[in-house]
């Protein structure tokens, strides 16, 4: 029994946050078995076979029902078309010089994404499914929405390398009445006109597996308004079962499976 449950501890582990160190255990309980057959009362090659068997299902198991509580299986962002990415995989001054119909390409995919209490669908409209923000941002009462999309929590690494990228953020700034022209200072030297802007990100390189850079995107739908580039910093985190945005006072959110953007 102590082996099957040692099976059971490796799946959760290799799910949760140390794939090694649950294959690991996984053969450790494994050699035990093979070395202690007799006090498990396991004879014979059919019967190491079968108690290999139950040992291995009783990993995948707790690997398959520990993916599912941390939210790790289920939809992921859909990808954007190729025409897309190719776009937005520019340097600064080729992305100031889009054309308004490879802008609207962009907007059009960002806009049929999910985000996080946004979609209409629901009901009621704001059902919650991801964690998002809503702060007021100066003093004359202007208010920023920051919805992530619901599915990045279970956005891979190589999701978001260069010749690939995500949209993954929703900003919604709504101005006090009589402050239209509000512009707001993200904390990271990113402003934020009024309306709607999407945050596309891709680039990403880790560097040791704790902490990485990648580079995002700011895509205002307005399209008199300049697309801004900011580098970001990926910090390695811990599992959330749904997608989370905060203001803090720059945008973080976590972008990667069990990665922080900053």
């Amino acid at each position: 029994m102590w082996v099957i449950l040692l099976g059971l501890v490796s799946g959760v582990i290799a799910a949760w946050f140390l794939p090694v160190v649950g294959l690991v255990l996984l053969g450790v309980a494994v050699l035990a078995a093979l070395l202690f057959r007799s006090g498990l009362a396991v004879t014979g090659v059919r019967g190491l076979l079968a108690h290999a068997v139950h040992l291995l299902a009783a990993g995948a198991f707790a690997w398959v029902a520990t993916q599912l509580c941390l939210g790790f299986t289920g939809s992921r962002t859909p990808a954007p078309a190729a025409a897309v990415v190719t776009v937005l995989a520019q340097d600064s001054s080729h992305l100031a010089a889009l054309s308004a119909a490879d802008r609207s390409a962009v907007i059009a995919y960002a806009s049929g994404l999910t985000y996080a209490d946004s979609d209409a669908t629901h009901h009621p409209p704001d059902r919650f499914h991801g964690q998002w923000d809503n702060n007021l941002l100066d003093s004359s009462g202007t208010i920023g929405l920051l919805q992530p999309e619901a599915h990045i929590h279970r956005t891979w690494r190589r999701d978001l390398r260069w010749g690939g990228g995500r949209v993954q953020l929703k900003i919604t700034i709504v101005p006090a009445a009589g402050h239209l022209g509000t512009v707001v200072n993200d904390g990271s030297g990113i402003l934020l006109y009024p309306g709607t802007t999407y945050v596309w990100v891709d680039s990403l390189v880790m560097a040791g597996g704790d902490s990485g850079t990648a580079r995002a995107l700011y895509v205002p739908v307005d399209s008199k308004l300049p697309i801004q580039r900011r580098l970001l910093h990926v910090l390695r985190g811990y599992p959330w079962n749904q997608a989370v945005a905060r203001w803090t006072p720059a945008q973080c959110w976590d972008c990667v499976r069990s990665d922080w953007c900053h």
